[in-house]
């Protein structure tokens, strides 16, 4: 029932970002697919991670203990 609603709420391209970052396990921009749409677009080969330290506003995480883009801190 529920997948006979997906994606309600988002576009195809959000739903390939979070697959690129759940196979790539890492926090990162959209990848273009190609070392050109990269450099193109941020002038380097690999999409750039988010500098998720450049924020100062309170970040509280939920995770559940199967969510592979979540890595808790201990």
């Amino acid at each position: 029932m529920i997948l006979g609603h997906t994606p309600a709420g988002a576009s195809s391209q959000t739903v390939l970002h979070y697959l690129q970052e759940v196979k790539s396990g890492k926090f990162r921009q959209y990848d273009e697919g190609t070392t050109a749409g990269n450099i193109r677009k941020y002038g380097r080969p690999e999409p750039p991670e988010y500098d998720l330290s450049q924020l100062e506003v309170p970040v509280f995480m939920h995770y559940s203990l199967n969510d592979y883009l979540a890595a808790p801190m201990v």
